[in-house]
């Protein structure tokens, strides 16, 4: 959904992916800094910034907590 432009389609499924993290995976899983850096992209890519932001500070937060691709989240901040 992405690629083709649809950010809405791409942002319901990074949410149901998200959910299912949540209940799945432990609180500093690296596919949930994975999932919150790219509903962070989608908002940027629809000019939502500050939405934006508040995704890749949670994918920062967690990536802190386990030191893993902390690089990618710090590029995305700015």
């Amino acid at each position: 959904h992405y690629h083709h432009g649809n950010y809405d389609a791409a942002l319901q499924c990074l949410f149901k992916s998200l959910e299912i993290g949540q209940r799945l995976l432990p609180v500093d899983h690296p596919n949930k800094s994975a999932i919150e850096n790219n509903i962070g992209k989608q908002f940027y890519k629809q000019g939502k910034y500050n939405e934006a932001l508040k995704r890749f500070v949670r994918a920062a937060e967690i990536d802190t907590r386990n030191s893993t691709e902390c690089v990618v989240v710090s590029n995305n901040l700015g």
